[in-house]
């Protein structure tokens, strides 16, 4: 278990230089969810080292799977090691499928679980025991699956049921649910269609390939026609986008920046923010260099510019879903008023996260609206000397909060972030990424009380 810390933010100066970010997150799970479903080996390399992906390693190895090169130590990964190998193999698991606070993890592992005709029982940690469980065993019911939920929450008791062919409708723009719905229609004997109200990722759809298996996508959903067998492949990862866009917001804040982030994944559902934040009046240079397993990666240049508020469509909410904490961040310190709406999904993370970003935001002197699907935010910037922000154990808003912290105008004193350990759940390299660029945050373990006998 991560120790618990805070973050500690001092004065700051430019960033400046050129930094590569962690291996996707999305992205390393599907990975490693399709090569244990493959024949034959395969190789990942630049696999996240992200707590969230230790996961979903930890719980196919508990179903069977060989996965070498990198060492589990509790529930991360060794940060030197992100190159695996993974050889297949499937079991009934000796006890609970722990999924940790990886919604990926505990979603993705019902599909497949139905897919190979296999029970288990689910746990997750408390902040994942309490994200909503129903929408995914619903969709999958369609395929057969049968499941007890404790009121529509984790743990879950996955029970073998009769894998069939199915027509599901996912109207919440959950990619993790359409990933599960795809791992099970890979084993149904017979023609499966996956629809979406609103499209969400399609990193699932454009990984079959690689793996040898086959889909047709259009505007309105993805066709699957089972049963198919993958094989074995090797697929090269992208940096994650989501883990640049930090630092995309704190290079445009801070004057004098110059950064330049290489190998990120471009894929399009994933680069919104960027549209967005040029919209604002960001600085951004976009260059795409190549494909890494059918997903476009290049480099993001980011200078430091004067943005302004924006209005950003609510229809572009589950391609914004984790970038809206930072782009919140964005919107306090642009001139005029930023909003946002249709981002209801934000309330069932790992906190409420409209409710986190508008507290904190309020505490820094922003004025903030909150709406049930929204916020929103009058900006200016914020020129508080210290601040001691609430990181609510939310690793998306940890982070935001530090880039706020950094971007504060005429900074006398060193704020801080708590809850700062949970960093690691997707990106345990965020310290060391901003300080190679210049920034002075440091993480400082919080001292538990003195006892004092009388």
């Amino acid at each position: 278990m991560s120790t618990p810390s805070t973050l500690i933010v001092p004065p700051t100066g430019p960033l400046r230089g050129q930094v590569d970010v962690v291996g996707d997150k999305s992205i390393s799970h599907r990975a490693l969810f399709l090569a244990a479903m493959a024949e034959g080996e395969s190789q990942i390399y630049n696999l996240s080292p992200a707590q969230d992906v230790a996961s979903t390693q930890a719980v196919l190895q508990a179903l069977g799977a060989e996965i070498m090169g990198a060492e589990i130590m509790g529930a991360e990964i060794t940060a030197d090691k992100t190159s695996v190998r993974v050889r297949p193999g499937w079991r009934t698991p000796s006890g609970p499928l722990m999924c940790g606070n990886s919604g990926t993890t505990a979603r993705s592992v019902m599909g497949a679980l139905l897919a190979q005709g296999l029970g288990a029982r689910l746990e997750g940690d408390a902040s994942l025991s309490r994200r909503a469980m129903g929408p995914v065993v619903r969709a999958l019911q369609g395929f057969g699956l049968r499941a007890e939920l404790s009121q529509g929450h984790l743990p879950a008791h996955i029970v073998p049921g009769a894998l069939r062919a199915a027509e599901v409708h996912i109207d919440n723009g959950s990619a993790q649910i359409k990933t599960a719905c795809l791992l099970a229609a890979l084993r149904a004997k017979g023609t499966s269609r996956i629809t979406e109200s609103r499209p969400a990722r399609d990193h699932t759809e454009r990984m079959l390939p690689v793996f040898g298996g086959r889909c047709t996508v259009t505007g309105s959903g993805v066709t699957v026609t089972g049963p198919q067998s993958l094989r074995g492949a090797e697929l090269h990862i992208p940096g994650d986008v989501s883990a640049a866009a930090f630092v995309v917001v704190a290079a445009s804040l801070i004057p004098g920046s110059d950064v330049t982030l290489r190998g990120v994944g471009l894929n399009p559902f994933r680069v919104a923010y960027l549209e967005v934040l040029r919209r604002m009046g960001a600085l951004i240079e976009i260059t795409e260099t190549g494909c890494m397993g059918d997903e476009p990666v290049g480099r993001v240049r980011v200078r430091a510019a004067r943005l302004r508020g924006v209005e950003i469509p609510a229809d572009w909410a589950p391609r914004l879903i984790d970038e809206y904490p930072i782009l919140s961040v964005a919107a306090a310190f642009a001139d005029g008023i930023t909003e946002f709406r249709g981002a209801e999904a934000l309330r069932d993370k790992e906190c409420d996260r409209l409710a986190a970003s508008a507290q904190n935001l309020r505490s820094a002197g922003v004025v903030v609206e909150a709406f049930a699907d929204g916020l929103r935010i009058t900006g200016g910037g914020i020129r508080q000397t210290a601040l001691r922000l609430d990181g609510f154990g939310d690793h998306r808003m940890v982070m935001a909060n530090a880039v706020l912290l950094m971007a504060r105008e005429d900074q006398a004193e060193a704020g801080m972030v708590t809850t700062a350990e949970v960093m690691a759940i997707s990106d345990p390299e965020f310290v060391s990424r901003f300080q190679s660029l210049g920034g002075l945050m440091s993480m400082a373990p919080v001292q538990p009380p003195v006892s004092v006998w009388t």
